[in-house]
């Protein structure tokens, strides 16, 4: 029996292994299919996790529950004190031809229908959703529009993380990306500090040359 346990940790290490691989390359290939590149930050390391709804409430008194996207890929620091999570994004056409989205949200289109996010997501009670200039998002990011948003969470990120701040940054034509920060109080300085060198981290690979790739064709919900 004795014999057999170290085995069966090795067996556990290489699925691990396995797995993490699996989800560092599905991330690849999404951030690769929008022109985005990737480098992990000082620190971090893969965090292997469920893709799963997570949800919060930003106002208790709505008694109302906010749901997110699936992170597709996390991070997190050797102090387990700040956990990064992306959601990368293509763009989906019919946006432009669903009559019933262009009556409820007019001028909504597939390279503007990132503010139906932020509008759901962003505590504008507590939070400001900050638009970058041109300037800075092109210099910066190589993007058409960057710019970052935060919440507090109620219901904390895996019971740790009470605080998120997410950074966006979107290329017409192509997609968009969300960086979330999720933070204990002790760590707000720091997400700060990886926040302002985010495009270290990732950025557009150009702002002027860009690949046409397929784009997702939605059903069209009227």
């Amino acid at each position: 029996m004795l014999k057999k346990f170290p085995v069966i940790v090795l067996l556990l290490i290489i699925y691990s292994h396995l797995c993490v691989s699996q989800t560092r390359k599905g991330f690849d290939i999404d951030c690769n299919y929008i022109n985005l590149t990737f480098e992990n930050p000082p620190g971090f390391t893969h965090q292997d996790l469920p893709r799963e709804f997570f949800y919060y409430t930003s106002n208790p008194s709505q008694n109302r529950l906010k749901v997110i996207t699936p992170l597709a890929y996390r991070l997190v620091n050797t102090a387990s004190s700040i956990m990064i999570g992306f959601i990368v994004k293509t763009l989906d056409t019919s946006l432009d031809r669903s009559r019933l989205l262009q009556l409820l949200n007019p001028g909504i289109t597939r390279n503007t229908g990132y503010k139906l996010g932020i509008r759901n997501n962003a505590d504008t009670i507590n939070d400001k959703v900050i638009i970058y200039t041109k300037e800075e998002s092109r210099n910066r990011f190589n993007a058409d529009l960057a710019g970052e948003y935060g919440f507090t969470m109620e219901i904390p990120y895996l019971y740790k993380y009470p605080f998120c701040k997410i950074l966006f940054i979107q290329q017409d034509n192509l997609g968009e990306t969300e960086i979330f920060y999720f933070y204990t109080a002790a760590s707000k300085d720091a997400v700060r500090k990886l926040m302002d060198t985010a495009e270290c981290m990732t950025k557009y690979k150009s702002f002027t040359d860009r690949p046409v790739v397929p784009i997702f064709h939605g059903p069209i919900k009227d």
